[in-house]
């Protein structure tokens, strides 16, 4: 599993090694707090790619016991905490797909060749986002046998 705080396959996340996790850190919370504001716990980008093409295959919402949240039957806040305006439903879903290639990019390949799939998963409780990432391979085994 990776961590998508930093973009690494480790635990490092000190923005000083990695210049782009600042900004991923506060994209993440950005879109914590507009997931709690619609007081959804977690939500889930599910990804594949392979063949030279990636894509977003679904974003799903839960609430804290865990029943999936229909986008459409979030309510809308008023504000998020800050004060700032919540991104309309449409523009939350776009927005956390952006995330989730911003995560991607740094898993060069992912789309390519025999691929990759999986999910990031925020979560809004531990304010935590993770990627979790399985990629394709083509594998080939050869033995030699005198008979």
């Amino acid at each position: 599993m990776t961590d998508v705080t930093t973009g690494l396959a480790s635990s490092d996340s000190n923005p000083a090694h990695d210049p782009g996790a600042a900004k991923r850190h506060a994209d993440r919370d950005r879109l914590i707090a507009a997931l709690a504001a619609r007081n959804i716990a977690t939500a889930v980008i599910k990804f594949d790619g392979s063949g030279d093409e990636g894509q977003i295959e679904e974003v799903l919402f839960f609430a804290a016991d865990g029943a999936k949240i229909s986008l459409l039957a979030a309510p809308e806040p008023p504000a998020l905490p800050n004060g700032d305006a919540a991104p309309s439903l449409p523009a939350l879903q776009t927005q956390l797909e952006d995330f989730a290639f911003d995560a991607l990019y740094d898993h060069n390949g992912w789309q390519d060749n025999d691929g990759a799939y999986g999910e990031i998963t925020l979560d809004v409780v531990e304010g935590t986002a993770t990627l979790d990432l399985s990629q394709r391979f083509v594998d080939v085994y050869c033995s030699l046998t005198d008979l």
